[in-house]
């Protein structure tokens, strides 16, 4: 995936979840999500908003510094939307690769 392909799949992502993440974040929907779209994620995330600590789970809090760029400010919106989401399903590779207006047959985004 190109870098213009992950900033793309990552605003489509925050656009929807802006939308319509209410539905997630109070458990009525499930949010699914295609293992390369998490892998990604989670490196995306690793790269600007980390490092973390050695061992660390559970919540992480962000430092409060004011964020540089338009697309640190999405990444901590989902950072933040993903940690508090009460029910994710991750699922294999798919025909679909990135994030469209609609849901798969599926039900699932990404």
């Amino acid at each position: 995936m190109t870098t213009a392909q992950r900033d793309s799949l990552l605003w489509k992502l925050a656009g929807l979840l802006r939308e319509s993440g209410d539905v997630v974040l109070s458990g009525c929907s499930t949010l699914s999500l295609l293992t390369p779209t998490l892998q990604q994620l989670n490196h995306v995330f690793e790269l600007h908003l980390g490092p973390w600590g050695p061992g660390q789970t559970g919540f992480v809090a962000l430092p409060s510094h004011p964020a540089d760029s338009p697309v640190i400010l999405q990444l901590q919106f989902l950072f933040d939307v993903l940690q508090k989401t009460l029910s994710l399903k991750v699922l294999g590779v798919g025909k679909r690769q990135d994030v469209q207006g609609a849901q798969e047959n599926d039900g699932s985004w990404g």
